[in-house]
């Protein structure tokens, strides 16, 4: 599995927003993983998917940033979601964030 730097790939369309993780979510991909999404509510997105799919690691900060993201589009009234990366679900079942966190099917 390639573990390379963290990368954000931008993408919106009328007010969707779809933010594309590469790499590993770890403390200072979290720091731009932040700034991305407020850059998006800025824009006045109604919706924000998290697309975890290129994700290849995460940590403890990675996942408090993920709980943090849903705060953020919360407090603008943006509707988040995220889409899962199978190889990660382990990690999200037993933080409990499998329950927690909006998933939304990859299409």
């Amino acid at each position: 599995m390639d573990e390379g730097p963290f990368g954000i790939d931008a993408q919106s369309r009328a007010g969707h927003h779809r933010l594309i993780l590469t790499g590993e979510l770890d403390l200072a991909a979290s720091r731009e993983l932040d700034a991305a999404l407020r850059a998006a509510c800025e824009q006045g997105a109604r919706q924000i998917d998290l697309d975890l799919r290129g994700v290849t690691f995460i940590d403890s900060v990675g996942l408090s940033s993920l709980l943090a993201a849903r705060e953020v589009c919360e407090q603008s009234g943006t509707e988040m979601g995220a889409i899962p990366n199978p190889a990660l679900e382990r990690i999200f079942e037993v933080t409990g964030l499998l329950d927690v966190l909006p998933w939304r099917d990859p299409s």
